[in-house]
């Protein structure tokens, strides 16, 4: 078992294997790895185990929980040890004496917040100390492992995924910007020149405040002059008396015209007359009642949103006088916005048919795959050397208009293949190699051959097999690890421990 700090020779490390009899195994299942270490189990003498338990979620340690080892051959009473808290920050020791030899299922039980995770592994007992000296270790596969302990794992930024077969497409990487959609950002402005005031029975505007199309925001009330809400009834009445003037004079004429008295020319004259009149009239009041937007305080006008949305900015205070025009408020509504997408012109050749938008902020390594995205216009000539493509998707709250983005979009048709994490992909001396783990503490530097690269991933053509665990995070430290076991300076395997 391990030694914290201490080196073997390579030599006095076959013996130990050869002697100790130590074994090994790691299991990657139900949110858990678990590495073990154990002596060479023997019928009716105590085995030490080191289990090394580490979250796959975030590549951490266990720092807590109950933890029971249960060792089972079929048929027979099960030999079991409970330990309430790891000995170390993700790992627990303990002693087992089976008392059978054959075939054995060993169990590792963690209670943890409330939740059983269960791990089972297949061992054997064997009946004497000489009965076996191999062990699950291949030693050649062994001489060309990296060691790399558990506990530099947890020290530093590490992570794990697993190679998987997926479709994956060449693809184009673009600027984009996220806009507001056209009519989901308003500005509400002061229809007059007033003193605002705090609409009745509501709370005064702030930044983040839900409103609903039609509610009042604010009340203005107004001072003289001549964009003042007596000017706007002032214009209402003097298109009122035009219209009646012309309605009057639509009836005088049109009887006349009847008669013969007067020409068809004159007749179509005072109809045009009445319909201008009275679309102006129609235009005073509308403008009228825009203004005063129902019933305020007195002559107060009622300053409504007319979409459904959030208060993103509400620059003005209660009792701060206006002008005509001011903007006091602005309301978004930004369920789905717009990612407009600048594609260069050399990259129309590749793009023909836009699809798959996956988008990143700059600086960020990983990709997402907006909601609903869908395409709503693109551009019928360059700008510039660019053509604008607009998206729309739903927006999660993570996408306010005028961030920057990067966007990539597929340029052909997918294709099958191994794929692994971009970040993955280490070049070694102008070679593309990955660091696959294989076991807990035992990884492998593994030259591949890499094809396409699309949003964050990359497909492998050869070296690589899906189902196998690379190395994202703390790969090239594993690599640097390589080097010096190489050179004969390395805490070496982990056989070489002892806990």
């Amino acid at each position: 078992m391990k030694s914290a700090g201490i080196c073997l020779p390579a030599l006095l490390l076959m013996a130990n294997l050869l002697v100790a009899d130590e074994l090994d195994f790691t299991l990657w299942e139900n949110e858990l790895e678990a590495f073990v270490e154990h002596d060479s189990l023997q019928a009716g003498q105590p085995a030490d185990f080191a289990v090394h338990l580490t979250w796959l979620a975030t590549q951490q340690a266990v720092t807590a929980g109950a933890l029971t080892l249960t060792l089972q051959a079929p048929g027979q009473e099960p030999v079991r040890r409970t330990l309430r808290a790891p000995d170390r920050p993700g790992i627990y020791l303990a002693q087992l004496v089976p008392r059978h030899e054959g075939r054995h299922m060993l169990e590792l039980a963690l209670e943890h917040d409330g939740r059983s995770l269960v791990l089972r592994h297949d061992l054997t007992v064997h009946s004497s100390a000489g009965a076996r000296h191999d062990h699950d270790h291949d030693h050649d596969a062994a001489d060309s492992a990296i060691a790399f302990s558990k506990e530099r794992q947890w020290r530093m930024a590490f992570s794990v995924d697993t190679a998987r077969i997926e479709s994956i497409a060449a693809r184009i990487s673009a600027a984009a910007m996220v806009e507001a959609m056209p009519g989901r950002q308003v500005d509400i402005v002061a229809p007059a020149r007033g003193t605002l005031r705090v609409a009745a029975d509501r709370p005064w505007l702030r930044p983040g405040q839900e409103v609903n199309a039609g509610e009042t925001l604010a009340e203005l009330a107004s001072l003289a002059g001549a964009d003042d809400l007596g000017q706007l009834r002032a214009e209402q009445l003097a298109a009122e008396a035009r219209w009646r003037m012309a309605r009057e004079d639509l009836q005088r004429v049109t009887g006349l015209a009847a008669d013969g008295v007067v020409s068809e020319r004159r007749l179509s004259e005072a109809q045009t007359e009445e319909i201008t009149a009275r679309g102006a009239l129609e235009a005073a009041n509308a403008r009228l009642g825009e203004a005063r937007g129902g019933s305020g305080s007195g002559d107060a006008l009622l300053l409504r949103s007319p979409i459904r949305g959030t208060v993103i900015a509400a620059p003005r205070s209660p009792g701060a006088m206006v002008e005509a025009g001011t903007s006091l408020a602005t309301v978004l509504d930004a369920e789905e916005v717009w990612i407009r997408v600048s594609l260069l012109a050399h990259d129309l050749v590749a793009l023909t048919d836009p699809q798959d938008l996956a988008i990143r902020r700059p600086g960020d390594r990983e990709w997402r795959h907006p909601d609903s995205a869908r395409l709503v216009y693109r551009g019928l000539a360059l700008e510039d050397g660019i053509l604008p493509l607009v998206f729309e998707v739903a927006n999660d709250g993570s996408l306010p208009p005028g961030l920057p983005l990067v966007a990539s979009l597929a340029a052909g048709a997918p294709q099958r293949s191994v794929t692994i994490p971009e970040t993955a992909l280490l070049s070694d001396d102008g070679v593309d190699v990955v660091i696959v783990q294989l076991g807990g503490e035992r990884f492998e530097r593994r030259p591949v051959r890499t094809r396409t690269r699309a949003a964050g991933r990359v497909a492998v053509g050869l070296g690589l097999e899906a189902g196998e665990r690379v190395v994202v995070d703390g790969a090239y430290a594993v690599l640097l690890a390589g080097r010096t076991s190489a050179a004969g300076d390395d805490d070496h395997h982990h056989h070489g421990h002892s806990h």
